[in-house]
């Protein structure tokens, strides 16, 4: 008897198994798409707020003057049609827009696919009439625009893709470079620009989506590079880089900051791990590390904020002093007394230095939040930057 409902559990115990991972695979496959449509949305979002903001940048510089961008397409976006309501439209459009046009009389920004993508309505452009509409296709997830302030309004055009001054990708655009924190991409050991291109978009959005950035997003611009030269990059224990060889290339862009996303599998990663690390103005990544590294890093570079988890090999005999770190107090925690949210907490980089909250990304990648006196410090930095358009 015992055997047979040994073989009759048996199936049964099968048949739970085969539920279970039908439904744990059915539940990461919606997180997975939930993820990815809300990362489109997000990048859809970005592109109308750059157009915007560029044509607004536009009409405040002097009278002709004209400026080239390159401008980053959301996912699955394979022409940008931009259309002047104002003057005729050329009789030769395609039929698909032309449905489009007659649809939403008041729209002059269209996307194609045409079902994937509302239209927008973005004021203070004008088209030449030879180009109305103009209609540029997507090359490698990008389009190049020209921006020409002619009075009134701001002329789009376009240029030659070619040119090296369209390597500089405008990924998002707020603010005039003098009065914007800018940040550029570099890839190093890519393959295939578009996966940088969705790297990028990814740490774009992670940005966007902690304080004290997610409130000061007006301030910030951030731009990629596509160009894949040799930045001189090694990964042995940590990723080392050409400084001079980045910060060349890094030219292309504005920047304040630099970023240099150096791809690597996960599979490769586990066997020998790279340590990312920020130094200067620059933070060198590791794409196979926690997503929220470059935030971490970024906190040093920024922020100088140190470390609050505590590495006594590393540190001891660096000579490193409390006042080196706004982060890191003393046994009294006097830097951030009486600070809502605050605390006394041992350990800070040294065993003998204290930190203001339990945790805090700088503590712990697994913290999405940098934690209420860490967010004051870059609040305070991001608070000189104008951020004006």
């Amino acid at each position: 008897m015992a055997g047979k409902a040994q073989a009759f559990e048996r199936p049964l115990m099968y048949y739970v198994f085969i539920v279970i991972s039908v439904a744990v695979f059915l539940f990461g496959y919606k997180v997975v798409s939930d993820w990815s449509a809300a990362n489109e949305k997000l990048d859809y979002t970005h592109v109308a707020n750059t157009l915007a903001k560029l044509i607004k940048q536009s009409s405040s510089d002097s009278l002709g003057t004209t400026e080239e961008h390159t401008i980053a397409m959301p996912v699955g976006v394979d022409r940008l049609c931009l259309v002047d309501r104002n003057k005729a439209i050329s009789p030769f459009v395609s039929c698909l827009l032309n449905l489009e046009l007659e649809k939403f009389e008041e729209k002059n920004i269209f996307f194609s696919p045409f079902q994937g993508f509302d239209p927008l309505q973005l004021n203070g452009f004008e088209l030449y009439e030879k180009e109305n509409p103009l209609c540029l296709k997507s090359t490698r997830g990008k389009v190049p625009l020209t921006f020409t302030n002619r009075g009134k309004n701001t002329v789009v055009s376009t240029f030659d893709g070619t040119k090296k001054s369209s390597d500089c990708v405008t990924v998002l655009f707020n603010a005039q470079p003098e009065n914007a924190l800018d940040i550029v991409f570099l890839g190093y050991g890519y393959k295939d620009g578009d996966e940088f291109a969705k790297d990028v978009k990814k740490q774009v959005n992670l940005f966007l989506g902690i304080e004290p950035f997610k409130t000061n997003k007006e301030k910030l611009n951030f731009y990629r590079i596509d160009r894949f030269d040799d930045v001189g990059c090694t990964m042995e224990n940590w990723i080392s880089c050409d400084e001079f060889q980045v910060k060349t290339i890094a030219s292309f862009c504005p920047n304040d900051f630099v970023v240099v996303l150096a791809s690597r599998s996960r599979i490769r990663d586990a066997l020998r791990p790279i340590r990312s690390s920020a130094v200067s103005n620059m933070a060198k990544i590791n794409t196979a590390d926690n997503e929220l590294v470059l935030l971490h890093e970024f906190g040093h570079l920024f922020g100088s904020l140190g470390d609050e988890y505590v590495d006594e090999n590393y540190y001891l005999d660096s000579g490193l002093k409390i006042a080196d770190f706004p982060n890191c107090g003393d046994p009294g925690c006097s830097k951030w007394k009486g600070a809502n949210g605050t605390g006394c907490f041992k350990g800070c980089s040294l065993s003998s230095f204290f930190r203001p909250t339990k945790d805090s990304l700088m503590r712990s990648l697994s913290v999405p939040d940098y934690g209420v006196w860490n967010e004051k410090i870059l609040a305070e930095k991001l608070s000189l930057y104008g951020g004006k358009p």
